[in-house]
């Protein structure tokens, strides 16, 4: 990963920046809502994050910001939702808390 990914994830660069200096941008068009979470009043942070999904780019490769999270892979929505009863997924990212567990015990429902 280089280091503009890690500059974004840490506040230190704006992601508009990044695609500006590249001469890149993103299609919004392209992009399906999927969820929309707020974080509960109570909470000391608040935060208000959608979620977006978007056709993987050919030969495209995920990785992983090691200070936000355990485990990255792109998958397929739809095998995802087919197969939500089952423990594929857990067991895929084959953490202690997520081994043998259904989708419904790994995700969390958004606050409303």
């Amino acid at each position: 990963m280089d280091g503009g990914a890690r500059a974004i994830a840490g506040q230190d660069l704006q992601f508009s920046s990044f695609l500006a200096r590249r001469g890149l941008g993103v299609r919004t068009d392209l992009l399906r809502p999927v969820a929309h979470w707020v974080s509960p009043n109570f909470a000391l942070r608040r935060f208000d994050t959608w979620y977006f999904s978007a056709a993987v780019p050919q030969g495209q490769s995920t990785s992983l910001l090691r200070a936000k999270g355990r485990w990255a892979q792109w998958c397929n929505a739809r095998e995802v939702i087919a197969q939500r009863h089952g423990s594929w997924l857990g067991d895929l990212v084959d953490q202690p808390d997520t081994r043998e567990l259904p989708f419904s015990q790994i995700t969390y429902r958004p606050w409303k």
